[in-house]
């Protein structure tokens, strides 16, 4: 079963109490999708069946970790899905969303939280608005306006063929959180005033207005960007297929900071990443500590009273090898390489995170 942080237990607990299915959605184009529910041993399961593009409007949305929902797209009409989430109060996906087409969920009004699993060709999460059309044809999609809330990532979010993107005015990823593009890249995007997204140009995610993106769990595809004014990043980030192509980008005086998280791959940034550590793939599997251990000898002597040897300390040291590879199999290890000192919590410490870092420049290429 997932764990819940504390901190939005008594939330769910409160608002999971609701049936999903006393509030179905309403289809905002008709004739593209037919739905059943059926019972489970864990709860309901509410499987769609999909002609075409589709867009579904849901005044509230509230699955419960037991509950699934299955978009399952048929035919070569389609093979996207907008779930708009129109109510301003927190919307839950705590329960498990399949599909064998592109997932989004678009909170504009209100919260999105997301402690659940989704898995699709392509995944969406944002809590700013979209226009269906632009998000069905892919390409350059904008998000805007909205109430400026926050999404919040505490499940596994995973794009079998396409791209996972992450909108929001603040983004927090928690540590249960991990984010996977098999075939694509994962971009997440936070700004209350607009976040552009256009996977095939040069420059893919750019961001406007005030945006916050504390990323933290296990990020995990061949491209990785971000785009926020600052970006707090404690995560477990790196490749899938091979080396990771990572970008940070901030506005003017904007700021990125490294707090524990372990980043391995090629890394393009627009300012200063402070703290923690950086790993060049083709350096990590080099890097060693050294964990030395002291024998004490004791004074010897002969039976008749001579000396043998006087009594003295040998220093040993053994050499401990961390590895960037990507299936993080000693991965206590290698957090050990990449910490710095982090003797005040992340949020005790000064600016929105917590997160000014000690200075240190990170290595990159």
């Amino acid at each position: 079963m997932k764990a819940v942080p504390l901190a939005f237990r008594g939330v769910l607990l409160g608002l999971l109490s609701s049936s999903l299915h006393a509030q179905d959605p309403v289809l905002a184009t008709p004739g593209t999708a037919t739905w059943q529910d059926q019972s489970i041993p864990t709860g309901t399961r509410t499987q769609f069946t999909l002609t075409d593009n589709t867009v579904l409007n849901w005044n509230r949305l509230l699955l419960g970790s037991g509950d699934e929902l299955d978009f399952n797209f048929v035919g070569n009409g389609g093979d996207s899905v907008l779930n708009v989430l129109t109510g301003g109060r927190t919307h839950i996906i705590a329960g498990n969303v399949t599909s064998n087409g592109n997932v989004g969920f678009v909170s504009p009004n209100a919260r999105l939280i997301v402690t659940g699993d989704i898995t699709a060709n392509d995944v969406t999460l944002s809590t700013l608005n979209v226009d269906p059309v632009d998000f069905a044809n892919g390409g350059s999609t904008s998000f805007q306006g909205g109430a400026g809330k926050s999404l919040t990532v505490g499940g596994n979010i995973s794009a079998t063929s396409g791209d996972v993107h992450l909108v929001g005015a603040s983004i927090f990823i928690q540590d249960s959180g991990q984010i996977t593009a098999q075939a694509g890249a994962i971009r997440i995007g936070s700004g209350d005033g607009s976040v552009d997204i256009d996977s095939s140009g040069t420059t893919r995610v750019q961001t406007s207005g005030s945006g916050n993106a504390l990323i933290a769990g296990v990020t995990r595809a061949d491209v990785i960007e971000v785009n926020s004014s600052e970006v707090a990043n404690r995560s477990d980030m790196g490749n899938v297929n091979g080396t990771s192509q990572i970008f940070f980008e901030v506005g003017t005086n904007g700021r990125i900071s490294n707090e524990g998280g372990v980043i391995v791959g090629n890394i393009n940034s627009s300012a200063p990443i402070t703290g923690g550590l950086a790993v060049d793939p083709n350096e990590a599997d080099n890097a060693q500590i050294v964990s030395e251990s002291n024998l004490k000898l004791p004074k010897l002597t002969r039976p008749n009273g001579t000396k043998v040897a006087s009594n003295r300390t040998v220093t040993t040291s053994s050499p401990m090898s961390a590895s960037s590879n990507s299936s993080r199999q000693t991965r206590s290890t290698t957090r050990s390489v990449a910490r710095n000192d982090r003797s005040k919590s992340l949020m005790t410490r000064g600016g929105f995170f917590g997160a000014r870092g000690g200075g240190q420049k990170v290595a990159s290429r």
